[in-house]
This record gives structure tokens, sequence and C-alpha cells, in this order.
């Protein structure tokens, strides 16, 4: 009986990867001759925004490199969008919503979240050598410095790190949470687990948890991984000065890109109201009108402070879909855009 179980599933899972290979052809012949360009609805709410994150080579590790696309895969997002879109400053598409105007194509604001370098070293020189307007969201305490994102720090010592086990801090004052990392499997459960635990709690809790995971583990060999997996290093200040100098829309992603969900007053303060100071000054620029969600995690608190701080506006991913007249201007939608030409087109023509 087990045999014959045995054998089901291995015919279940075959039978689900021809599904999908026929599926994947099916998308792509629909793609070529252009089912979906024309499936787009180009006159209800026509105004989309694409967040992107890392701009890589190839994708190296799946885990590590799950919110990034390769540069090849942007040429080619761009060479649709460019065709079916019009590409516009976020001042711009705010101000044609606001107004109920509309172009003679939709308009479409693209986004790169997290101020990696890697958008700087491969999307920056494709985007300005064709003329595209862009914003980058930069998380002010971490541009220009060694570190990175808490997440990447995560992944980066769950998944490549020597270390055999790590344990975490609790929240709440019992025993810090050990995670064992013999293998694969292991390595990927800590790194879910690890994130299911910090997300709702949010706030500094999220620094804490990859302070600690960096002192287990050194930082000097922490550096030694960053520079072997270089592709999520933060900007530097002058390189991001010199985007913006160059007309890329600057925007704040918070100053260490913490969750705001359950953030109280000292860290909310921190995120929202002196990450502005602080990327002002670096950037050499006044008055910088919008806010990027971090994990599109917010709370009424928040919202209320990004509003009073100054920002004409907030933009989150949690919930994909197309901006509409009449929307508000600080639970702006944005397109996750991790995703290959195929998967990109057919979000946009079902929305």
């Amino acid at each position: 009986m087990n045999y014959l179980n045995s054998v089901s599933e291995s015919f279940r899972w075959r039978m689900r990867k021809l599904n999908n290979s026929i599926d994947i052809f099916k998308k792509y012949t629909l793609f070529k001759i252009g089912y979906y360009r024309m499936s787009i609805d180009k006159t209800r709410d026509p105004y989309f925004i694409l967040a992107y994150h890392g701009i890589t080579d190839k994708i190296r590790n799946p885990v590590i490199d799950k919110w990034a696309v390769t540069a090849k895969e942007l040429s080619e997002h761009i060479e649709f969008l460019q065709k079916d879109f019009e590409i516009v400053t976020l001042d711009t598409l705010l101000e044609l919503v606001k107004n109920n105007k509309k172009l003679n194509k939709p308009c479409l604001v693209i986004t790169f979240d997290d101020g990696f370098e890697n958008i700087y070293l491969n999307a920056y020189p494709l985007l300005r050598g064709k003329k595209i307007p862009f914003l980058v969201a930069f998380p002010s305490g971490l541009l220009g410095t060694s570190r990175t994102i808490w997440t990447v720090e995560l992944d980066i010592i769950t998944q490549l790190s020597s270390l055999g086990e790590i344990f975490i801090p609790s929240a709440n004052g019992l025993p810090d949470i050990v995670f064992p990392l013999r293998n694969k499997e292991e390595r990927i459960r800590a790194s879910i687990e690890i994130r299911r635990i910090a997300m709702p709690v949010g706030g500094d809790y999220c620094c804490k948890i990859a302070d600690s995971l960096i002192e287990q583990y050194g930082f000097d060999n922490y550096n030694n991984l960053i520079d072997e997996y270089p592709y999520f290093k933060m900007m530097s200040v002058p390189q991001a000065q010199e985007m913006v100098l160059n007309g890329v829309e600057p925007a704040v992603h918070g100053r260490f890109h913490l969750p705001l969900n359950n953030a109280d007053d000292s860290t909310l303060k921190n995120e929202i109201v002196e990450s502005r100071r602080e990327l002002s000054e670096k950037l050499g620029v006044k008055d910088i009108g919008h806010f990027c969600l971090c994990h599109g995690a917010s709370s009424v608190k928040a919202i209320e402070l990004i509003k009073q701080t100054g920002y004409k506006s907030c933009l989150t991913s949690e919930k994909p879909g197309r901006v509409k007249y009449g929307d508000d201007m600080y639970e702006l939608k944005r397109f996750e855009s991790n995703k290959n030409i195929l998967n990109l087109v057919s979000l946009l023509a079902k929305e």
C-alpha cells in the first residue's frame, strides 16, 4: 500500500509539473500575439504604480533573492511598459488622479524600495539611458552604511553562515528562541519563523533580532558574507546624490526599515519624522514629499504622523491594485514587480 501511495503521489507531482509547463506555454503564446496587452482596460482608472526591490545579474539564492528581478527581466519589463503606458513621476500621477485627468495611455510610476546599490548599478543606467523617470525609497539610517535592511541580514545569516544554530531574543522577556541550522530545510524554516515572530511585534524588535544575529556570527564574518554576496549592499551617499541630481525622485522608506504596525511613539517619530530630516541632509534636498511603508505594515497612528510631518503621499504594497480617482493619497496601492514578464503582464491585465 505504501508503494502504491508513493507511485500515486509521484504521478500527481508529474502531472502538476506538466500542467504548469502547459500554462507557461499558453501564457507565452498569448503574450506574443498581444492578448494580455489588449486585455488591459486602458480606460478604467488608468493609474498604476509598480514596486521593485533588488535588481541582480542573476538569481543566486531563492530565499535571499525572492524579491529581486534580474537586469534582463527589468529590461523586458521596460520594453513592454514603454509601449503600453505613459511612465511618469509620482508627483505627476498624483496631480492627474486628484483632478481625474487622463493621458492618451495609462499612467504608470516605477518605484524601487530599499535603496540597494544594485539599483544604482543595474536599474539607473538603463532607465536614465531611456529617459524614464522613477522613484527610489531610501531607509535614511542605512543609506551609506555597511549594514542593510534587517530582513536581508536575517536571510544572509540563516542561509549562508556557517552557524549550526542561532537564537533570537524573545519579545516578551521569556528565554531566547533557538533555531537549528543543520540543513537547507532548517535554514529556510528559521528565516520564515523568525519573520513570523518579528512582524506582529514590529518596531525596533526587528533591529534587535538583526543585531543579535550579527553579534553571534561576528561582525567581521558578517562583512565577509556581504562581500561574497554583495547584491544587497546599501547605496552610498554619493551614488544616491548623483541619482537625485539627475532627476530621480526620492522618497523616505523609514530610518531602519521597520514595520510600523505596533511601533511605539519613539519608534514612529524615528522612522517617520527623523528619517525625513536625515534623508534630506544626506541627499541635499528639502521637503521630501513621499513615504513608502516598510513591509506594508502601518497603523492609524503611523498614518496620522505621516500626514502631520508634511508628506504628500504614502505608498503601500499590502493591497495591490490600480490607483483610482478619489483614493486616499496616504494609502496608495502598488503592484509588486518581482515577476517575470509573463506574470507581470497577466497581473496588470487581470486587475
